[in-house]
């Protein structure tokens, strides 16, 4: 008996088969469209867990320090838990321009956004990028003309840097409606002005702006949906300030001091955990914030307390280049200086070069001007060749790398080697080759070392006067009785053999 069904061919099978597979492929994903990550803050916190006010904080300091504690020490595990949760999108930093802000703003980068409010229009001094049509975006597109002929600054408006494009500020934020404006950034500048017409007139704009209007005065009187919420995460801002404020305070006045950070231990109340970290155990007996700190991270679960040696050093960089920030404004602003040069090995045998900066400061004021001459160091530069070619080519690449015109340079002082001082090939014969201005001036100390030590080989009395020395020091160095240790701990011997270069120190 025949099989009544029709069957189709293998070849009809695979087909079928290729466009089921490719049917599945294409759906896949598509639950993610419709479903975002949950950006909600935890609804278990109660409005009863407002830790501090703007208010409270600037009235009285040590009050408000005591109460931001107590109240610290009260919340719940869910807030703690909201908190780490959330600790990535509270560091993340969001700038002006709208072209770096994510795909995606979710109501905790809006808040942090509209805070900061629309960005200023950029100054009329700066000269705008032309595009391929050799066209340009122009200040006066921010102003916008009124039917009475009356200019009005157009807010809403912000040119990024970055792509070069323009962007609504409130439709980035809050439009619904897909327009250039509030996505992509727009850059037909032949036709922005008609553009900009239109787009400021649209309902989609005018609803973006209602929206961001309603948003922002919520936000300054504190009526959000999740005011609760808002206040737990300005309180853990201010907490996590004042904590950062005086670790740098600290390693601000370890510098200053030239003292050791670090010691054998890096745990809190160990012996031997350095200077660091025994003065933040001295801010917690008597600071309420250092000493709330301090309880958090003897927590095990805690794990973020920025008192580690990577905090430290980064917390140090920063404040090496503030200063040097500091240091070269100064300069630029005497505009005349002079360099002083000095080459050292370290311990690894590795030649350090340490740069040395010279010039004067005039600090105006209102009732008198002060004039200081300034020394500052700016650096030790590793050298593999010690030739005068080789060090001013490291000189002048340096100077420009810190922005300071070789041009301004007035003086040079170095030691009297010949690589240094060579008349021909030497660092400062290249460098007044470039600037005939910056005179040399050799160093004195060096100078008045090598006639001691010259006068001192001319005279055959001198000759046996200090090798006389010299036995004598090895003589008792040598010798291991209660008066030898004596006798060097008070002419303070090393050990070492008296060089004839160092008789002049």
């Amino acid at each position: 008996m025949s099989d009544s069904r029709q069957r189709l061919s293998g070849c009809e099978y695979k087909k079928r088969k290729a466009e089921k597979e490719a049917n599945i492929k294409k759906q896949a994903g598509s639950l993610k469209k419709f479903f975002q990550k949950s950006t909600v803050l935890h609804e278990s916190i109660s409005a009863n867990s407002v830790i501090l006010t703007s208010d409270q904080v600037d009235e009285n300091p040590i009050e408000t320090d005591i109460a931001f504690t107590k109240t610290l020490t009260t919340l719940n595990d869910s807030s703690n838990h909201l908190i780490s949760s959330e600790s990535k999108e509270l560091t993340l930093i969001i700038g002006t321009d709208p072209a770096t802000w994510p795909f995606f703003l979710s109501d905790k980068l809006k808040t942090t956004i509209v805070e900061k409010g629309p960005p200023s229009p950029i100054l009329k001094t700066f000269v705008f990028p032309l595009d391929d049509n050799n066209r340009r975006f122009t200040v006066f597109n921010y102003q916008r003309c009124l039917s009475n002929e009356e200019n009005v600054l157009r807010t809403w408006l912000v040119y990024s840097l970055s792509k070069k494009v323009i962007f609504c500020y409130f439709c980035k934020l809050f439009s619904i409606s897909k327009t250039k404006l509030g996505t992509d950034g727009y850059n037909d500048w032949r036709h922005v002005s008609i553009i900009l017409k239109e787009h400021e007139t649209s309902n989609s704009q005018l609803r973006a702006h209602q929206t961001w209007i309603e948003f922002s005065s919520r936000l300054k009187d504190k009526k959000t949906i999740d005011d609760s919420n808002q206040r737990i995460f300005e309180s853990e801002k201010k907490y996590w300030n004042a904590v950062l404020q005086r670790i740098v305070s600290v390693i601000q006045l370890l510098g200053q001091q030239n003292l050791a950070f670090r010691g054998s231990s890096d745990q809190l109340y160990k012996q031997n955990n350095g200077n660091f970290l025994k003065i933040i155990e001295l801010m917690a007996l008597y600071d309420p914030i250092m000493s709330e700190h301090v309880r958090r991270t003897m927590n095990t679960k805690n794990k973020t307390h920025y008192l580690g040696k990577d905090i430290q050093n980064e917390i140090i960089s920063l404040i090496s280049g503030a200063i040097k920030t500091r240091i070269l404004n100064m300069v630029k602003e005497a505009k005349y200086f002079s360099i002083i040069l000095d080459c050292t090995p370290d311990l690894s045998h590795v030649e350090q070069m340490t740069i040395i900066i010279r010039f004067v400061f005039v600090e105006s004021s209102k009732k008198e001007s002060n004039v200081t001459i300034c020394e500052h160091f700016l650096g030790f530069i590793p050298i593999e060749t010690s030739t005068g070619m080789g060090l001013s080519d490291i000189i002048i690449q340096q100077l420009k790398d810190l922005g300071i015109q070789i041009e301004n340079m007035r003086g040079q002082g170095y030691d009297n080697g010949a690589n240094m001082k060579g008349k021909h090939s030497g660092v400062q014969r290249r460098i007044r080759n470039i600037n005939p201005r910056a005179f040399f001036v050799p160093c004195c100390a060096n100078s008045l070392n090598l006639v001691v030590n010259d006068t001192v080989k001319s005279s055959k009395e001198a000759i046996e006067f200090f090798d006389i020395i010299q036995k004598d020091y090895v003589f008792f160095f040598g010798i291991y009785t209660p008066l030898a240790n004596s006798f060097k701990t008070y002419y303070k011997f090393n050990g070492k053999a008296i060089k004839s270069d160092k008789i002049g120190k």
